[in-house]
């Protein structure tokens, strides 16, 4: 059978499409563009209503071509009606069983069901997405995922060990390991993101492992042992640590369990560490109840903390979570100019800190294809550097910044 497959959202949501496909080309189905295919895998985010809308339209879309539409992702978990509604023979293909994918689709030409087909590395990247885990540990109040992907299940140490070296052997050298939370790993099976990252790095080759989002609750009992874990040169320097908010009591509010003092300690002690460090967080602005002082202390808190890079989200009211029903809403617009304002200082502060490593040298690995003529690499804490020339992916090379914008650093090869 002739099957697209597309995925929108998080990384997790990517990963889980990639291993959707490997187990139908694996069955001996063809993976094509959306307009030649009989059957479509859609592999859906619904963390925003905006993005659902999109989905939504999406789906609607697909059904008027007369796809068959498989719906993964978050939207298979808890948005059947919505879904529904628009293509009423849409079929679900939960988290939690990927594998139902093939029993939808058919058997194909006969191969044996799950067995991957012979793997040929992309022409544009080498980075391999293997999800660690499923669901989380919190209760925010406005999470929606939380109800999709339910609780922590985290995957076994020597599977996901299996699945790098699977991709290593493969001639993939990026390795993007993703979950809700990855600080959470192994609170489930006697195991740790620490123990896992150790695991990893002993094996054979040359490759650079990124950690997806860790969640401050869960990190900060690991701590000390993930920078040691990180201490090696295997390991980006990169960390995702989604604040949310600089004020405590709206933190409480949105029922996560630190302060901001928490997040403050835990940057110090991974700049102590690591030289310089990529440190990511997450804000959302106009959540219920939030105050222009409040909204002043995230300002605040990111110009004291400087991130490289901040992920602004506006509040989304999601149907099922405890704002849904709060009181003390945040107009649309003031909310939208709290973002921008954010924005602003995140370009800016981003600028100012591309710039100050104007002149650096750093070695890099390529990571993936530009236009024509131009090469993406990655230093050891995970910064962009765009090289001139189509360089091979996943090769080292030492370098000099010359000059930077708010996105990327420029290099030319020392």
């Amino acid at each position: 059978m002739r099957v697209s497959v597309e995925a929108y959202g998080c990384t997790l949501n990517q990963g889980e499409s990639r291993f959707m496909q490997e187990l139908l080309e694996g069955a001996g189905h063809e993976v094509v563009e959306p307009d030649d295919a009989e059957t479509s895998l859609v592999v859906t985010c619904c963390v925003i209503e905006s993005t659902e809308r999109r989905m939504l339209k999406r789906i609607a879309e697909l059904k008027e071509k007369d796809k068959r539409v498989l719906i993964g992702g978050c939207m298979a978990s808890i948005m059947k009606e919505k879904v529904s509604a628009v293509d009423p023979d849409a079929v679900f293909i939960s988290p939690r069983n990927l594998e139902k994918v093939l029993d939808e689709v058919g058997e194909g030409d006969g191969k044996s069901p799950g067995e991957p087909a012979d793997r040929v590395l992309p022409e544009n990247s080498i980075d391999a997405i293997v999800p660690i885990g499923q669901g989380c540990t919190e209760r925010c109040s406005y999470c929606v995922t939380r109800l999709a992907r339910g609780a922590l299940k985290s995957r076994p140490e020597e599977d996901i060990t299996a699945s790098v070296s699977r991709r290593l052997a493969e001639g993939f050298k990026e390795i993007r390991l993703t979950a809700q939370d990855t600080a959470a790993y192994g609170r489930d099976n006697d195991s740790s993101l620490p123990d896992l990252l150790n695991r990893i790095t002993s094996l054979d080759g040359e490759f650079r492992i990124r950690i997806g989002m860790a969640n401050i609750t869960n990190l900060k009992p690991v701590l000390a042992e993930t920078i040691r874990a990180f201490d090696s040169d295997k390991v980006y320097k990169f960390l995702h640590l989604p604040v949310q908010s600089g004020d405590d009591d709206l933190l409480r509010s949105m029922r996560r369990r630190y302060s901001v003092k928490d997040f403050i300690d835990i940057c110090e002690d991974f700049r102590s560490k690591f030289p310089n460090p990529s440190i990511s967080t997450d804000i959302i602005t106009g959540f219920p109840g939030e105050t222009q002082e409040q909204f002043q202390a995230s300002l605040d808190l990111m110009k004291e903390v400087r991130p490289d890079s901040i992920n602004v989200t506006r509040f989304s009211a999601r149907e099922g979570t405890e704002a849904f029903n709060m009181d003390k809403k945040v107009p649309g617009w003031e909310s939208k100019e709290r973002s921008r304002e954010l924005t602003r200082l995140r370009l800016g502060m981003s600028l100012e800190k591309k710039e100050s490593l104007v002149g650096s040298a750093f070695r890099v690995m390529t990571t993936e294809r530009l236009k024509p003529g131009t090469s993406m690499a990655r230093t050891d804490s995970y910064r962009p550097v765009v090289l001139p020339g189509d360089l091979p992916l996943g090769s080292f090379y030492d370098v000099k910044i010359v000059s930077a914008t708010d996105a990327c650093l420029k290099a030319e090869l020392a």
